[in-house]
């Protein structure tokens, strides 16, 4: 069942219900969580900024702000002593060369340049030759190959990478231009030069490193064990506890990511298929430049950073909506790191980070009147996310000091930090410990050095604080422990939640170290990064034991200042209190990004609106004098466990309230978000279910087939007609499953209105005969060569093979893996790929290899009732779950026929359909991600499309015949109109008589008569033409013929079988008279008129 070359076809349904019932839920679920809000809870509950740009913010300006146009301010930094050029965020100047210096590592032996250009050639030898070398494992290959690129590392480095990029370019590992952005010397190529020289590459170091480069060269390390011994000065205080609260509350204001981008243009591409939108040097997929599908607005988009409208607009909202003002401030501010744009590498350097330090920094200064309290994102260095441990040899631990000492002294000009505690940041990596006015200590750290990006971790990996850090941590906390002082740790990089962020060793040590110190100690922790509103809980035993009596210390993951991507702006203000230094509630605001495309940024600016308040939306009977602590978070995720609503809100809020953001309804959503609230390591998080670590989570959407109709292939336009639609259904679909990639050119045609349309794809490749397969991935390479991979959702290997019998798990296991293996040479090894087959296939204990091999599992079950569907995917996830733990089972393909003959137990109907929509549809689409069969397949039998010829919802022209009757009835009296109801009843039962008639000659069914097995082809599709003009459609699909070759079209014309073949867009007719007969097997033009006798 169920592909482009399946009998059915798709199922209709009533969409106009769907709209309704989709947007009452959404304002019912808004209003419910405004409803447990306060209406203003500190200061106004919405603000609106003026129009116009506040430009006594800035002293001068290259180019001034208008209505149409972004600033670019003179910034004069006193640290540096000079003012930022115009061309270093000019937007029409944008570098494409990073010209800072360039850091080697000392050579072990000095060779000559033919010495060198010997052992560069040996060693690219010697790995060609260990890449393809059949023997060994993946992983042993990879570390191989990094002990010759080690010698290179130490005896040329300089080499290196050009090395690297001739290596990945021609293996194809990424692209050419991805490599040389990856590889080259002025970008990440010394970096890994470096990693190289100093790593233990046959050991850890080394499966980290691979694993870095492709998870299917070897899989990332477990936890390592951790020697305690001597980490502590002193053992844990006995009976340990929070001091208590002095009733007096101050407020204090958390910012993260702000994320400016000072080389954003209004006007320019707002959804670019690839990269940071909202620049000069991007478009939209089929455009060229200066075509703009979607203009970005004066204050942004959901696929742009900051600019400067939307950033100070949201620091003029602060004030009015917190109730703080220069004379009543915050009594201290934190800031969570990440400043800087994502840029691509190329387009970065030490100025434009030190630029955007300023700037942020400067505004900061003149909004927010109390100490800011700040530490570095892992944007916020030069290569990104690149941080040095002290201890690098050959002096290359000092090579990112430029960056400390200018973040320390801009902290220490603003009056944030005094000389002292300057110094302390210099020396350790931006991080520094300081008391502040009310006598609670802050503790920064730099988190690069737990962050799986920065590649200067990889080495050394059995340390888990190569760079000391946490050792500088572990002191701070021993002398606050002795002075009776409350801590809160301030980072970026959180080190747990879903656990795709942070290294496995360094989180471990530090959740001892939170282990340690608190609840005593720690109060609370803080982070960035994620740009969403998450918490994480620590727990007492290294988390072996989970539960309100052994919950410690939060950590509170605050929400972005940007909408990268796909979120809303927005900033959150804790109530605390000034003995304990615990927070009692915490507010948070944010602004609709969507409403700016129809903001008139000559009347008005955006709005920010309160959103809600911690206590009172997961209010769980929370005494009213208890903290928010970590006891008070698990006793929520209690709550959340047996009121899955809980979770939605959560869902609703970690993204900002974007409408961008889908559902978590499912019991599977809601157990994953539970258990990252319940991970604050990545040891703890790798117990948790895999993909719904963002907000962003799931896809619905259609089952699209390569051909309209009519047996045509269609072109990119069509495609594009058909995502069109899918988007103005209601309930928004955005997304697609297609089961090929070569057949009518699919990807070729399919892909660029994707791209165009912002529709994302689960893509087919057809297994079946050798030449067919490879074709499919060759179309595979070729499009995402051309276009990337930000349009793929995944890849399904095959369609219901093991159903059908065509294959068996082993070879299916294989191809998987094999096309995993293209990806990942596509600079795609991120991508799913999996295998789509029914429930029967799947609970056969003969093709648990499949399941073993797949990183996803869809799940096709069709024309079934809610209880055989819903036990279908219950047995197909339960063997899922038990043969391979944590692997997503997705519907790939679920409907109902809505019209023509009934198909097994399905009697098709609209309301039928409609009826297995509202009980089926509705909640598979909010518990994971499902694609429907079909669009549109009006000419099949049964049919089971949404949409007509004319791409109308099957029921309108019904509900336009209502309407009418409605009209009629206004206009005319009551009983003349029932009347023409009659009447207009009896015609339509006529209508549908005649269609259950003209199904058949002479009282005999057409379809049981004329649709033979072909066992010559591999793929029929049969037109009957009937003599009233009605016709109708279908593909013929036995297992015998089931593999999609060409597209051969039977048409009845009344005398015989008129064999219509379309081959390589030339159309060849003939008739044929006896199509069961084995001697036309291989010759189907049979120019004769001798009719087919009846069976």
């Amino acid at each position: 069942m169920g592909s482009n070359h399946s009998s059915k076809t798709a199922y209709s349904i009533i969409m106009y219900l769907l709209l309704y019932t989709t947007v009452l839920a959404t304002c019912y679920r808004v209003f419910a969580i405004l409803q447990s809000t306060h209406e203003a809870p500190i200061g106004l509950s919405a603000y609106t900024v003026s129009a116009g740009f506040p430009t006594s913010v800035f002293s001068s300006y290259y180019i001034p702000p208008t209505a149409t146009k972004e600033p670019q301010p003179a910034l004069y930094d006193p640290v540096l002593n000079i003012t930022y050029p115009l061309n270093l965020t000019n937007p029409d100047t944008i570098p494409t060369v990073d010209d800072d210096p360039i850091l080697f590592p000392q050579p072990a032996v000095n060779v000559s340049k033919e010495t060198a250009a010997s052992i560069v050639q040996a060693a690219i030898a010697n790995i060609t030759a260990i890449i393809q070398s059949p023997a060994s494992s993946n992983c042993t290959k990879c570390q191989n190959a990094l002990s010759l690129a080690k010698t290179v590392a130490q005896t040329t480095p300089q080499s290196v990478p050009d090395m690297l990029v001739m290596l990945c370019q021609a293996f194809k590992f990424k692209s050419n231009a991805t490599c040389a952005e990856n590889y080259a010397a002025t970008n990440f190529g010394a970096i890994w030069t470096q990693v190289l020289a100093f790593a233990a590459v046959d050991g850890l170091d080394g499966r980290y490193i691979c694993n870095q480069l492709s998870s299917t060269f070897c899989s990332q390390p477990t936890t390592s064990p951790l020697n305690m011994t001597g980490l502590f000065p002193k053992p844990k205080p006995e009976n340990a506890t929070a001091p208590k609260a002095s009733g007096q509350r101050v407020k204090v204001l958390h910012l993260s990511d702000f994320h400016l981008d000072p080389r954003y243009v209004v006007g320019s591409e707002a959804n670019c298929s690839s990269g940071l939108c909202c620049r000069p040097d991007v478009h939209a997929t089929g455009l060229t430049l200066p075509q703009v599908e979607l203009p970005a607005t004066l204050y942004g988009a959901f696929r742009c950073d900051t600019p400067y409208y939307l950033g100070l607009a949201a620091l003029q909202s602060i004030g009015p909506l917190t109730g703080t003002s220069a004379e009543d401030p915050f009594a201290w501010s934190i800031y969570t790191g990440d400043l800087v744009s994502h840029n691509t590498q190329n387009q970065l350097s030490r100025a434009y980070v030190e630029y955007t330090e300023y700037s942020i920094y400067d505004m900061f200064r003149s909004y927010i009147g109390s100490p800011v309290f700040a530490v570095l994102g892992n944007h916020d260095s030069n290569p990104e996310a690149i941080d040095a441990p002290r201890n690098e040899p050959d002096g290359l631990g000092q090579q990112f000091s430029w960056n400390y000492n200018h973040v320390a002294s801009l902290w220490q000009n603003n009056g944030w930090l005094n000389s002292s505690d300057a110094d302390e940041a210099r020396l350790h990596y931006g991080a520094y410990s300081v008391k502040n006015q009310y006598g609670l200590r802050i503790i920064t750290l730099n988190t690069d050095f737990w962050y799986r990006s920065n590649f200067l971790n990889y080495y050394n990996m059995t340390n888990p604080d190569v760079s000391g850090m946490q050792v500088f941590l572990i002191q701070e906390l021993q002398a606050a422990e002795d002075a009776g002082e409350r801590v809160w740790i301030l980072g970026h990089v959180l080190t747990g939640w879903d656990g795709t962020n942070p290294l496995p060793n360094p989180t471990d040590l530090f959740y001892q170290i939170v282990d340690r110190y608190s609840p005593h100690v720690v109060a609370n922790v803080f982070f960035g990064h994620t740009h969403e509103d998450e918490f994480m809980i620590y727990y007492a035993k290294n988390g072996t034991d989970l539960s309100s009596v052994t919950a410690l210390t939060t950590g509170w993951i605050g929400p972005s200042i940007t909408p990268l991507t796909n979120l809303n702006s927005g900033f959150r203000v804790y109530e605390v209190d000034t003995s304990s230094f615990d927070i009692y509630d915490a507010h948070t605001w944010y602004s609709n990004v969507s409403e700016f495309q129809t903001l008139d940024p000559t009347v008005t600016g955006p709005t920010y609106r309160f959103e809600y308040s911690t206590r009172e939306t997961y209010e769980a009977n929370w005494p009213a004098e208890a903290p928010l602590n970590a006891t008070y978070w698990h006793v929520v995720t209690e709550a959340m466990e047996s009121n899955r609503s809980l979770v939605s809100t959560f869902n609703t809020l970690e993204g900002k309230m974007s409408i961008k953001s889908p559902n978590c309804t499912s019991v599977a959503c809601a157990q994953a978000k539970v258990c990252y609230m319940r991970s604050g390591s990545v040891a703890l998080a790798q117990r948790c279910p895999k993909g719904y670590g963002s907000v962003q989570t799931y896809w619905k959407g259609f089952n699209l087939g390569a051909n309209l109709p009519t047996g045509v292939c269609k072109t990119q336009q069509d495609w594009a007609q058909d995502f069109s639609t899918m988007q103005s259904l209601p309930g928004y679909f955005s997304s697609a499953r297609l089961y090929a990639s070569s057949d009518c050119n699919t990807l070729a045609e399919a892909v660029p209105a994707a791209i165009a349309s912002g529709t994302t794809l689960l893509l087919g490749v057809w297994t079946e005969d050798d030449a067919h397969y490879q074709a499919e991935k060759e179309a595979l390479s070729q499009a995402l060569r051309q276009y990337g991979t930000d349009w793929i959702i995944a890849v399904s290997v095959g369609s219901e093979d093991l159903y059908r019998g065509d294959t068996d798990a082993g070879t299916l296991a294989r191809q998987i893996n094999e096309v995993r293996d293209l990806l990942c040479g596509l600079e795609a090894c991120d991508v799913e790929v999996g295998h789509v087959d029914t429930w029967t296939a799947w609970v056969d204990p003969k093709n648990e290899d499949a399941i073993r091999a797949c990183d996803f599992v869809g799940h096709d079950g069709i024309e079934q009732g809610y209880n055989v569907y819903s036990q279908a995917l219950t047995k197909t996830r339960d063997v899922v779950n038990r043969v391979k733990p944590g692997v997503w089972v997705w519907i790939t393909e679920t409907g109902w026929p809505a019209s023509g003959e009934n198909l097994d137990l399905a009697v098709p109907s609209i309301d039928n359909a409609e009826a297995y929509w509202s009980s089926v549809a509705c909640q598979a689409f909010q518990e994971g991600h499902t694609f429907w069969y079909t669009l549109q397949d009006y000419t099949s039998s049964p049919s089971f499309g949404v949409v007509d010829e004319g791409f109308r919802a099957l029921d309108q022209p019904r509900r336009d015949k209502k309407s009418r009757r409605r009209k009629k009835k206004e206009e005319k009296g009551e009983e003349e109109e029932e009347e023409e109801e009659e009447e207009e009843e009896e015609e339509e039962e006529e209508e549908e008589e005649e269609g259950r008639q003209g199904n058949k000659i002479n009282g005999r069914d057409l379809k049981k008569r004329y649709m033979y097995n072909y066992t010559s082809y591999q793929w029929v599709y049969m037109i009957i033409v009937y003599p009233h003009g009605i016709r109708q459609d279908g593909f013929l699909t036995p297992p015998s013929f089931w593999a999609f070759k060409d597209a051969r079209v039977l048409i009845w014309d009344g005398d015989g079988m008129n064999l219509r073949i379309v081959k390589n867009g030339k159309v060849q007719v003939g008739l044929l008279t006896h199509p069961r007969d084995p001697s036309e097997k291989n010759n189907p033009f049979i120019k004769t008129a001798n009719p087919i006798q009846s069976p």
